[in-house]
């Protein structure tokens, strides 16, 4: 739980400052981790993925979750309206495929 309290406190400080992030969670992520483990941005990606927990850097989904989450409460955090249309239609697309 104190993980997930510190991603959302970086979190929300790269969404007010880095306004391009709140349209691109891999912008977002790529942002994320130059704060929390400012050693692991210069590395070759893949030992960023397999010494990611060595490393300090969350994972990809809880970063996404906890835009998701803040985007929903703060409204000034939101995405553009294209955007956030697009992550509606591809909510839906995955909703069908796991109903089916």
């Amino acid at each position: 739980m104190k993980d997930i309290r510190r991603i959302d406190k970086v979190v929300r400080h790269v969404l007010t400052t880095v306004p391009e992030t709140r349209n691109s969670d891999d912008m977002l992520w790529v942002k994320v981790i130059k704060v929390m483990s400012p050693d692991a941005a210069n590395l070759p990606f893949q030992d960023v993925m397999c010494r990611r927990k060595e490393l300090g850097v969350p994972c990809f989904e809880s970063v996404r979750r906890t835009r998701q989450k803040l985007q929903s409460e703060y409204k000034e955090l939101r995405a553009c309206e294209q955007v956030t249309e697009g992550r509606y239609e591809a909510f839906k697309e995955v909703l069908d495929y796991v109903t089916q």
